[in-house]
Formats: C-alpha cells, structure tokens, sequence
C-alpha cells in the first residue's frame, strides 16, 4: 500500500487542463506502472454514483465475508492506495488482465 503507489497507477492529465478525466487535484499522478486507472467513481444499490472524475474503486479477488469483498481505491487527492471492502451490490471497477 506504501505512500505513492496510488499515484503510479492513476491515468495522468486534468479535466481542468483538458489532458485527463481527473479532477484538477490530480497533478501529482505519474502511470509510471502504465496501468491507467480512470476515475469511474462507483455506484450504490439504487444506481446512484458517487466520486466520478474524483477517485477509482476497484474489486479485488478476496471475499471479506458473504455479503462483502475487499477492494482497492484511488482517490484524486492522495497519492496512496486505500484498502476497504464493500458490499458486493454495489458497483466498483475490475481489471481484466490477459494471460
């Protein structure tokens, strides 16, 4: 999780500078991983999104509980990865990785 790997993942460019989809707090993201993380925000169980152009919330592998599964965030404003989990109703990213 360290303190910048967030940053390293984060697609880079502003929706202030017309280079991205972030907002403008995003200056300090690098892709140096190339994995280009956009911010899709995430959706609750009535459909409603929240965080879009701020922050990107993805599903990991790994089951917290029955109802609930961890994930990994990206947030605009900090340059870290947070670690979280979430009911599984609710609408976060996933990767598909090819073999």
């Amino acid at each position: 999780r360290g303190t910048d790997e967030g940053d390293k993942l984060k697609s880079i460019g502003t929706l202030a500078a017309g280079t991205g989809l972030w907002t403008s707090d995003n200056y300090s993201a690098s892709n140096e991983t190339c994995f280009s993380a956009l911010p899709g925000g995430w959706r609750i169980y009535n459909g409603i999104y929240y965080s879009l152009n701020r922050g990107a919330t993805f599903w990991s592998a790994s089951d917290y509980d029955n109802r609930r599964a961890w994930s990994r965030s990206l947030t605009h404003r900090l340059p870290l990865v947070l670690r979280s989990y979430g009911f599984k109703e609710r609408g976060f990213s996933v990767r598909c990785v090819m073999d």
